[in-house]
């Protein structure tokens, strides 16, 4: 791990040279940096990189700075109330059945709050949705089911999703606004 200064703040940084053309930066939740480089790419390179784009990168963690971490050592809340953590039994998803010849998982997701294979009849939903009201689950869940059957997002799956959840729109924008609080 390397390191470099920017505005009094040390911050780490890793290289990873690939067969590409042009070099990437990115901001991880740790607030170090990952570099994608062409190979033969000098050092001084990759640092005048890092303070050409020093404003980004101190602004993306001022910004991971304000969110909070997904879990917390010994609290967690589940359906907008805050638990203490005793005991954890069990370490793998959990499955359990709601509907018959469906299959449910839960599983953590960076980009998504679940998901549908229709054909295996398998639905994951984001362990993230335990943390908020239980109306934000639903609405995944109802809208996951109609996947089942609809296997697009094209009229007939909206037709049924403002049938079943008519302030889907609402309640989707509510969660996006929720979700952008944690780092991931």
């Amino acid at each position: 791990m390397n390191k470099i200064i920017l505005d009094n703040k040390i911050l780490y940084y890793q290289v990873f040279y690939k067969k590409i053309k042009h070099i990437y930066l990115r901001v991880k939740p740790d607030k170090s940096i990952y570099i994608t480089c062409p190979y033969r790419t000098s050092s001084s390179n990759i640092e005048g990189f890092i303070l050409k784009n020093k404003q980004k990168i101190l602004k993306h963690i001022s910004i991971l700075e304000q969110k909070q971490p997904l879990y917390l050592k010994d609290e967690m809340d589940i359906f907008g109330v805050r638990y203490k953590i005793k005991y954890v039994l069990n370490q793998k998803k959990n499955n359990y059945n709601i509907v018959d010849n469906v299959s449910y998982k839960t599983q953590l997701m960076k980009s998504r709050y679940g998901s549908c294979i229709p054909k295996k009849r398998i639905i994951k939903l984001n362990t993230l949705l335990a943390r908020f009201k239980e109306k934000y689950l639903k609405t995944i869940l109802i809208h996951e089911l109609i996947h089942l059957e609809v296997h697009n997002h094209q009229e007939e799956f909206y037709y049924y999703m403002n049938k079943l959840v008519p302030q889907y729109k609402i309640i989707k924008k509510e969660l996006q606004e929720l979700t952008r609080k944690y780092v991931i």
